[in-house]
């Protein structure tokens, strides 16, 4: 579709087009049901160069997943994720208003200004890429232009959240506060309702846009682990209940898979402002799973909830 039909069409006759365009096999690489490797290969290097720009699902050890997207939270028990802690309680006490404070603590703690903030990204100039809200960050591997992000990621966060019972207005995004109330107790509702889910049934995916856990493999030194980008209820849930590896479908996002030694040529580097060493700082901080500054105030907030909550 041209980009002028693209930008002026009505949403309903985009979507009738491209079901149309579905019908009849017609669809962009990532829209591909994925190849599942689980039982054949075990890297995610390995499975990228057998299926090229096909999305493809792996078994991926919940040990190697950073969730929460930027945060990067280990997906262990010990973890700070104030998912995975929520979830933690309620498992102890049943009380899902429990959970919902463990959250509400959490969003009121971590409240970046900045993408720099958001990012952990160190040595920022005043008034440039990094002073924009932090819905506009992005990856240094992305390079998306960060004038679209801001708009789009709106829409999408009303979307999703709308789909799970919220109102039709922005309330804030799940990964960091600033959040409303009715949504922190969405939240907290969705993260049990998933819970629940997973210990009566298991875990069930399917081939659908929302049907896997996704993920971005990050790359260094020839080990490697995964940056979640879809999925953070079910894999604190996972997490909860004990499991020790989660299928991650790969191919979905605009970059899936990150090699540490390619950072200069990162396209971040070359439209977002990132220097090469911001990059390689933002990218190791996600790949050993430490949390940005903004983060301090809820590590010493978790310190004192864990007293309380006993």
């Amino acid at each position: 579709m041209p980009d002028i039909v693209r930008a002026t069409s009505p949403v309903w006759l985009k979507k009738k087009v491209r079901a149309s365009l579905h019908q009849r096999g017609f669809c962009q690489p990532h829209e591909r049901p994925p190849v599942d490797l689980r039982n054949i290969l075990t890297e995610p290097k390995d499975a990228s160069a057998r299926c090229k720009d096909t999305p493809f699902l792996l078994n991926i050890p919940l040990a190697k997943c950073r969730a929460i997207r930027s945060v990067a939270f280990p997906c262990a028990d010990d973890t700070t994720n104030p998912f995975i802690i929520a979830l933690n309680q309620y498992q102890k006490t049943g009380d899902q208003q429990q959970a919902e404070t463990i959250l509400r603590r959490y969003y009121e703690a971590v409240q970046p200004a900045t993408a720099g903030e958001l990012l952990g990204v160190s040595g920022t100039t005043p008034g440039g890429a990094f002073a924009l809200s932090p819905l506009c960050y992005d990856y240094p591997w992305d390079g998306e232009p960060r004038e679209t992000l801001l708009r789009h990621r709106k829409m999408y966060i009303v979307a999703e959240a709308v789909g799970h019972g919220a109102k039709e207005s922005f309330q804030g995004w799940h990964h960091f506060g600033p959040l409303h109330r009715d949504r922190i107790k969405l939240e907290a509702e969705r993260l049990v309702n998933v819970y629940h889910g997973i210990s009566e049934q298991g875990y069930l995916r399917d081939d659908s846009k929302d049907g896997d856990i996704a993920g971005v493999a990050l790359f260094s030194q020839g080990d490697y682990v995964v940056l979640i980008t879809k999925g953070h209820h079910r894999i604190a849930a996972l997490t909860s209940l004990g499991y020790d590896s989660v299928p991650v479908r790969f191919g979905l996002d605009r970059v899936s898979f990150v090699h540490r030694e390619h950072a200069a040529r990162w396209l971040g580097v070359h439209r977002s402002g990132y220097t090469a060493e911001q990059a390689i700082e933002v990218f190791d901080r996600i790949f050993n799973g430490y949390q940005p500054a903004v983060c301090e105030d809820w590590n010493l907030e978790l310190s004192r909830l864990r007293r309380l909550l006993r």
